[in-house]
């Protein structure tokens, strides 16, 4: 009996863990708050989610200004992201928040580079059935 629960719990850690998903939201230059049609996909998001739990936040800018303003205006992106969250309810409490500044893979295109990344999982009732 135990090994059938032990067997069910490490079922749903993995599920757990397969199924993160990814939520982009870009920002305009030098700003820290999502762009208009980013902040029309957040809020839709949130109405069509039933229960999240916000495992990351990744901020990130474009090269232009220094790597300092950078790393500081990318760790805004995501903090005012989670902000908005932890406003409306999601589950952020565990959520882990970095600032890449302008140092990764960058696209050539500037806009595609200001952005902030929700890294979130679906939860999902368990229903306990007893034999």
């Amino acid at each position: 009996m135990k090994r059938n629960y032990f067997t069910l719990l490490l079922l749903f850690c993995i599920n757990l863990l397969s199924a993160q998903e990814k939520l982009e939201l870009f920002f305009d230059f030098n700003k820290d708050i999502p762009n208009e049609k980013s902040t029309e996909k957040l809020n839709n998001w949130l109405e069509s989610i039933d229960s999240v739990e916000v495992s990351k936040i990744e901020g990130y800018c474009d090269f232009v200004d220094t790597d300092e303003y950078n790393k500081e205006l990318s760790l805004r992106r995501a903090n005012t992201v989670i902000s908005y969250l932890k406003d409306t309810g999601v589950n952020v409490k565990n959520a882990e928040i970095i600032g890449f500044g302008e140092n990764f893979k960058q696209s050539e295109i500037q806009s595609e580079n200001r952005k902030a990344i929700v890294y979130y999982q679906q939860l999902k009732k368990m229903v306990i059935v007893e034999p």
